[in-house]
């Protein structure tokens, strides 16, 4: 929800925005603005691909600055893999005999890949890990350090 919301602030705000960082991030279709947080919000996300419906993609294709996207490697995977419908969440898989929680569907990290322009989106995928970042991080400093240093790399580039 951040990635999404971090999208609208950056659209409404693009002539202060140089650069970017989206963390696992949603985009919602725009009908999905409108609606109490809830059900009716959950309706509106579940429509496969209903996310390409977004200003936010219009946004990134025209934007000049850089993206830092983050996701992690078990997050936007294809949900086809998983006998679900494509261009939706994959949800929670088995993957290696262990749980996995993929929220992200794959065509919206693909959609914001390819509504970048070219040169301006750097991409981190954390080995191991899925949706859930700060678990992942959980009190492991190498991994902490290691992700700090890429985005402090980013910002200073």
């Amino acid at each position: 929800m951040g990635g999404a919301l971090a999208l609208k602030l950056a659209e409404a705000h693009q002539d202060k925005i140089e650069k970017i960082i989206l963390v696992c991030p949603a985009i919602y279709p725009e009908c999905a603005y409108g609606p109490a947080f809830g059900e009716p919000f959950r309706h509106a996300i579940a429509v496969p691909y209903g996310f390409m419906d977004s200003s936010s993609l219009l946004f990134l294709r025209r934007f000049s600055g850089a993206v830092l996207l983050i996701v992690g490697e078990y997050d936007g995977l294809r949900s086809s893999d998983f006998g679900r419908e494509p261009g939706r969440s994959a949800g929670h898989v088995l993957i290696n005999e262990r749980r996995a929680y993929s929220a992200i569907p794959c065509e919206v990290i693909r959609a914001i890949e390819e509504a970048v322009p070219h040169g301006g989106l750097e991409k981190v995928i954390l080995p191991d890990c899925d949706h859930g970042i700060s678990t992942w991080l959980g009190s492991d400093e190498t991994r902490q350090r290691w992700l700090a240093e890429q985005v402090v790399d980013f910002l200073e580039a």
